[in-house]
């Protein structure tokens, strides 16, 4: 009995061989990924997609008695994109300005010229690219209240806040992998510019003038710039990132630690420490 199971117990030896290289393969491989790539990438969820917005607004309350114009859409420098109907009050001032200024007229003719006026157009006061925010036909809208908001001419591009310790290699010109979290099938690419320039920072600190901000307390913001994506066109300002830096990859520049180093240096030597 015992000489007829011995082949049997012999045949597992095979697939216990190639399970165990297998298994050696693949440890082989992650052991050189991480050596090779995942020990220089650099991650953060703390990132957030930047436009140049300008919001436009009504000068007067009223009604949206038309919308001229579609999301998306480019327009020129002074095209119109909406139309309003004024509220009473709103009417009500518009007729005695015109009347005030209609100096040697009667006020009844400066009344009677008022009413075309009821409506009004607004316009898009430089180019770019419109985003109705939802406006619609009979929307009541408040004076200065934005009635949409125009991206400007120019690449969005991304604000990124990594931990102090992150930085050690962080260099201008070092490639990132961008993931949207709305645009889950959407990869970008870009490439690290800089520190970014935060409220009240000098932009005279540093050496380089593309690179001007301080690391704070709670991290330190870098400015990543989309390379020629055809996706980018569907960013929008306030979108979510995760950002992940090859920092084993060489930049054009030197790290930005050191340029932090050399802020913080500054700030002692101005503050007499």
């Amino acid at each position: 009995m015992s000489t007829r199971n011995r082949p049997q117990r012999r045949g597992y030896w095979p697939a216990i061989c190639v399970g165990l290289l297998i298994g050696l393969a693949l440890a082989a491989n992650w052991v050189f990924e991480y050596l090779t790539v995942d020990q220089y990438l650099v991650s953060t969820d703390d990132a957030v997609v930047k436009t140049q917005d300008v919001g436009i607004v009504t000068p007067q309350s009223g009604t949206v008695r038309d919308v001229l114009v579609v999301d998306d859409q480019q327009v020129a420098a002074g095209q119109a994109v909406a139309k309003l109907e004024l509220a009473d009050d709103a009417l009500e001032r518009l007729r005695v300005q015109t009347a005030c200024h209609d100096v040697g007229t009667a006020p009844s003719r400066a009344l009677a010229n008022s009413e075309p006026r009821r409506v009004i157009t607004i316009v898009a006061r430089s180019a770019g690219t419109v985003n109705i925010n939802g406006l619609h036909i009979g929307q009541a809208v408040a004076a200065g209240a934005p009635l949409m908001s125009l991206v400007l001419p120019g690449p969005p591009y991304v604000i990124a806040r990594l931990a102090v310790s992150q930085m050690t290699y962080v260099a201008k010109g070092q490639p990132v992998w961008i993931e949207i979290a709305a645009l889950p099938n959407l990869q970008l690419t870009g490439h690290v510019v800089g520190l970014a320039l935060r409220d009240g920072d000098d932009p005279g600190m540093f050496q380089n003038g593309d690179v001007a901000s301080r690391s704070g307390d709670d991290g330190v913001v870098i400015k990543i710039v989309l390379d020629n994506n055809r996706g980018a066109a569907k960013l929008r300002s306030g979108m979510s990132v995760r950002s992940t830096i090859h920092t084993g990859l060489i930049g054009t520049g030197p790290p930005l630690a050191t340029l932090l180093n050399r802020s913080a240096a500054a700030a002692h030597i101005q503050q007499g420490i």
